[in-house]
């Protein structure tokens, strides 16, 4: 076996090249190629980590200016359960609001049917809460929504809210017999 200098410096640049190769692809196993929607170990735990949606009660509901025996708009409170990775896009989340009449989609227009966030509150242990339209963790956002009618005592209706991804967040309630300006809806 032959030792000379320039094939230990040889063996060297192959080993050195065999290195670094196992590095990059490595590196790229757990970030991804560098793509406008990153794949790869990591990412994909992130994007496909649970964010449920919690319901921190009470549901109210305000009553109509125009009729206030009728119940004109619902605000629900809505935190991400803790231990959730990442912030749901409220801008891409779709509101339901369903009667035994049918069911519309809300938009964020200023038009009815329509919902909107009236609140940002810190989320105990965490609360950050900031003014963007993600809700993270250590954040409970307040929306509030105006369905295209106004809604009788006793009458039953469903708020759902599903966001771009993970489990949607569906509640059913009757409004009760009393409508005060702010009816606790449970």
């Amino acid at each position: 076996m032959d030792h000379s200098p320039a094939l230990a410096r040889l063996e060297q640049a192959i080993l050195l090249l065999v290195i670094l190769g196992g590095a990059g692809i490595a590196f790229n196993l757990y970030t991804g190629p560098g793509t406008e929607n990153p794949v790869g170990i990591v990412p994909d735990a992130l994007a496909s980590s649970p964010m449920v949606l919690l319901v921190d009660p009470p549901l109210q509901g305000y009553s109509d200016p125009a009729d206030p025996g009728r119940i004109g708009s619902v605000s629900i409170s809505l935190r991400l359960f803790p231990g959730s990775v990442g912030a749901v896009d409220m801008d891409r989340a779709t509101v339901l609001f369903s009667t035994p009449d049918g069911s519309e989609t809300c938009g964020t227009e200023p038009v009815p049917p329509h919902w909107a966030i009236t609140g940002r509150l810190n989320a105990l242990p965490i609360g950050a809460a900031d003014d963007d339209n993600l809700l993270e963790t250590g954040e409970e956002f307040i929306i509030r929504v105006q369905p295209s009618r106004t809604l009788a005592p006793g009458e039953t209706f469903t708020l759902t809210v599903a966001p771009p991804r993970g489990p949607v967040v569906k509640v059913t309630r009757t409004v009760p017999p009393k409508i005060t300006p702010v009816t606790d809806l449970g």
